[in-house]
């Protein structure tokens, strides 16, 4: 147990040291079948994940793209992973990513998946929470809105074009 906590604590270092959810890959990559290795993974679908939600609200196609890659290290935790832990936060992170997307059914699936790790009764109740919330009417309706949306910067301030003002 104290390897693994050591190795954890490592881990997550480097996850807050280097963000590049690649650098997290290679982990994964060198150490599979190992706690560590599907560890990593899992951050490593947690950074693309965040980067996705960053660029949601810039470029939908780049994050439309990191979703997809959540879902992919995600998927490869749930594949290689037995752990209860790692099981209900993989689950979480696709649920998450396809809430991101609109993919409301797929979420809560994922959602379902969640509680049915049994993780702890903090990620039943979170589960169940994000589940009622997609249940509801206005949830659907203001994510038909959201998908319509474009947020890129050139649509959102249109005096870009203008170039740099003096305010003087």
């Amino acid at each position: 147990r104290r390897v693994l906590f050591r190795s954890l604590m490592l881990l997550a270092r480097l996850a807050a040291a280097v963000p590049e959810a690649e650098v997290l890959a290679n982990i994964n990559v060198s150490f599979p079948n190992t706690i560590a290795g599907q560890w990593a993974k899992l951050y490593e679908g947690q950074g693309y994940l965040s980067d996705g939600l960053q660029a949601l609200y810039t470029d939908r196609e780049e994050a439309e793209g990191l979703f997809k890659e959540a879902q992919s290290a995600f998927q490869r935790v749930l594949e290689t992973g037995k752990d209860r832990l790692l099981v209900s936060r993989a689950n979480l992170g696709i649920a998450q990513s396809k809430e991101a997307v609109g993919d409301l059914e797929g979420a809560k699936e994922a959602y379902e998946a969640v509680k049915a790790a049994n993780e702890s009764e903090a990620m039943i109740e979170l589960a169940n929470s994000r589940i009622e919330a997609l249940n509801k009417p206005e949830t659907e309706a203001f994510m038909k809105w959201f998908a319509d949306q474009d947020f890129s910067p050139s649509v959102m301030c249109p005096f870009r074009a203008w170039g740099t003002i003096a305010l003087s």
